[in-house]
């Protein structure tokens, strides 16, 4: 299931969230917010929980790669979080830049796609997150690291860090969706 926001039509970005952290949650939130006010289409999607238990990486690239197909664009981003960078797989096959917030990158599918990532890539990951590896992002990848920062990209116990967290997060997902406007990076 996806849902749709029209904008330009030849700037596409597609949020693929976590398990249960969903497209209205707040770095997801944000991101399409600042999207939409930069004149992108944006999808963001769900998926079937049961699928996902069954099958995680084929059903977040079946889902993804499906969203992609139906709205193909001149310049696509994929911005996943968690469980969602999974589509890691559909990105390298298209070429796409991405936005990778707290990748599993203990996971093995996801950390055997990075070297296959070509264009901008920005991995965003706090310290304080168990799947945050950032020995496996590769060198020529942006990262943006948060000290202390759990999967949620919070500072546990301190809600005015993890608001701050939140605006740096949004801003460089602003900066980079502008960068790639401006053609430095291919679809």
């Amino acid at each position: 299931m996806s849902r749709h926001w029209t904008g330009d039509p030849h700037r596409h970005l597609v949020l693929a969230p976590g398990r249960n952290y969903t497209a209205d949650a707040p770095l997801l939130w944000f991101a399409r917010v600042t999207a939409l006010d930069a004149g992108w289409s944006v999808t963001d999607l769900t998926w079937d929980q049961e699928l996902l238990a069954e099958k995680p990486v084929a059903h977040v690239n079946d889902v993804v790669t499906a969203a992609l197909d139906e709205r193909p664009a001149g310049l696509t981003v994929v911005l996943a979080k968690s469980v969602g960078t999974m589509a890691v797989s559909a990105a390298a096959d298209r070429g796409l830049p991405g936005i990778w917030l707290t990748p599993l990158l203990t996971n093995d599918h996801v950390r055997a796609q990075l070297p296959d990532l070509r264009g901008p890539q920005l991995h965003v990951g706090g310290t304080g997150d168990p799947v945050w590896a950032r020995e496996h992002v590769p060198g020529h990848h942006q990262v943006l690291e948060v000290p202390g920062a759990d999967h949620a990209l919070h500072a546990p116990g301190d809600t005015a860090a993890s608001l701050e967290i939140l605006r740096t997060v949004t801003e460089r997902v602003a900066a980079f969706l502008e960068t790639c406007r401006h053609g430095t990076a291919t679809a």
